[in-house]
């Protein structure tokens, strides 16, 4: 059984490229932290990372996300030894390594890598930060500013190879004028396999009861997504160390989709999908993608776009949004949208149209302008 240390969340020390934490019992467990920054998210550096999960170069690593800030990606791993020669040892083959697979980042040093480390829960460090719970958020006050702590569990086993999942995701959280993060914790189970969580940390700086973030969001995708999780007081350097905050973990080999889409070999579909919300765009109608098949416009019209016919797929979409949503229907194949029309029980529907895709060209979009 591994033993464990017991930590005081800001009694650490910054070494160069390392922010380092001892045990205060008798474990003597010396964990440290070291953080890189970058524009990319991508299987290139998930893979390699997963590599030194592999070989216990380190523990575990997350990856943060600003959802409102336009801010590099925060790449944090952990290690753990009981000499600090042994972890300096991991973090040189760490670096080469990174260096070698010309990855474009940069590992923080001294007062930047402390900056960087401890900006998730505010702009400057302090060794007087009080934290506290408060209506089920977790409240932080240092240096006579105040922040609210929110946590969301995501559920993912909705997604059917969602390419789009994550910046759809962060537009729609925009879109309710929420700010915060996404952590992505990835880790190595007892079989070897390399499983993650992910999560958002909405950031406020009072309480708003009026509007529920969790109860926002599932309501408008008419899907659990989001799962409010109450962190208590003593797991909170699981917050700090970017770690799970629960036992929300899915196998990465089920989701690599998530991390495979660069923008370069381009479907029919996401050309398509690209010129319409340019249209959208042009005359000023508002729209929020949830996913590379469904387009919300307005508040009241949801646009399904297919390449090829999946029936069940779209009986699904219509029990689920028809109440509330005008649905328009677009298969991209002539042939399969041939199909779709001979489908009886969607000819007594209402509030659907399905259109031509040789028409399209056509459609007016001023119909989003007015209400149903």
């Amino acid at each position: 059984m591994t033993k464990k240390g017991k930590y005081h969340l800001l009694s650490y020390i910054i070494d160069r490229h390392l922010v380092f934490y001892k045990s205060q019992n008798r474990c003597k467990k010396l964990i440290a932290f070291a953080i890189f920054e970058t524009d990319e998210f991508n299987l290139k550096i998930i893979r390699t990372l997963n590599e030194f999960l592999k070989s216990k170069l380190i523990q575990y690593y997350s990856v943060q996300m600003s959802i409102i800030e336009k801010t590099k990606k925060i790449y944090l791993l952990n290690f753990e030894a009981t000499r600090r020669d042994n972890i300096l040892q991991f973090l040189n083959i760490v670096h080469q390594n990174l260096i070698e697979k010309r990855l474009n980042c940069k590992i923080l040093e001294g007062s930047a890598l402390e900056k960087r480390f401890l900006a998730i829960i505010g702009e400057k460090s302090s060794s007087e930060v009080i934290i506290k719970e408060q209506s089920g958020s977790t409240l932080l006050e240092a240096d006579n500013h105040t922040i609210l702590l929110d946590f969301f569990s995501m559920k993912l086993g909705f997604l059917d190879k969602n390419i789009s999942f994550l910046p759809n995701f962060i537009k729609i959280i925009k879109n309710f004028q929420k700010k915060g993060f996404l952590i992505f914790n990835f880790i190595i189970d007892i079989n070897h396999e390399i499983k993650f969580c992910l999560y958002f940390t909405e950031i406020a700086t009072e309480i708003d009861e009026s509007v529920s973030t969790e109860r926002s969001v599932n309501e408008f995708l008419s899907i659990t997504v989001l799962e409010r999780k109450i962190l208590k007081i003593k797991n909170f350097y699981n917050f700090l160390w970017r770690r799970g905050i629960s036992n929300d973990y899915y196998l990465l080999n089920s989701f690599l989709f998530l991390f495979e889409y660069d923008g370069v070999n381009e479907s029919n579909i996401i050309k398509f999908n690209r010129n319409f919300e340019q249209n959208l765009s042009e005359i000023h109608i508002k729209s929020i993608r949830f996913s590379e098949n469904l387009l919300f416009i307005s508040q009241n019209f949801l646009f399904l776009t297919l390449q090829t016919l999946r029936a069940e797929y779209i009986q699904n979409v219509i029990e689920k949004y028809i109440s509330k949503f005008f649905i328009y229907i677009i298969i991209l194949n002539k042939l399969e949208y041939e199909k779709l029309l001979k489908i009886r029980s969607l000819e007594s529907l209402e509030n659907i149209q399905i259109l031509n895709p040789n028409q399209v060209d056509d459609f007016d979009f001023s119909v989003f302008t007015r209400r149903r």
